[in-house]
């Protein structure tokens, strides 16, 4: 079951920057988004450097961040958004969801670490819920909730 969207932004759909060094994954996840009328991917970046210059270009109301990345890791590129596009919430999907990686990132400004291994449910979920100004929003809790796939 899908949560409907909440509302902060009018009708205009949630700005997505998809931030990942495999092409495959932003592919996925561009396809996946694009089945969600409330949900628009604005751009894509394949490293931490890249990210900054797209964020700081499009104004994304979310950026959904790879941890491990060349040139800039993405609990590094986290932080470095706070200021180059202050208004943009930042959701770090990756492999390593553990308590150190999940505590470096929020530390570093994200609203949430979600594991790559999560439902496509429980991700838009999460990136409705940052979209709207919700923090540390976790996986976890969206599951509790009866957001499936």
């Amino acid at each position: 079951m899908r949560e409907p969207p909440l509302p902060s932004r009018g009708t205009r759909p949630i700005r997505i920057l998809i931030v990942d060094d495999q092409p495959i994954v932003r592919q996925g996840l561009r396809m996946a988004f694009a089945l969600e009328a409330d949900l628009d991917v604005v751009g894509e970046a394949g490293d931490g450097q890249e990210a900054l210059a797209r964020a700081a270009e499009l104004h994304p109301d979310v950026v959904l961040l790879d941890v491990a990345m060349p040139l800039m890791d993405g609990i590094a590129v986290a932080a470095a958004l706070r200021t180059v596009a202050p208004e943009s919430r930042v959701v770090i999907l990756t492999l390593y969801d553990d308590p150190q990686t999940r505590a470096r990132a929020i530390e570093a400004g994200a609203v949430e670490l979600v594991g790559k291994h999560q439902g496509e449910g429980i991700l838009t979920a999460i990136i409705r819920r940052a979209a709207a100004g919700a923090s540390d929003c976790t996986a976890d809790e969206t599951l509790r909730e009866g957001d499936r796939d």
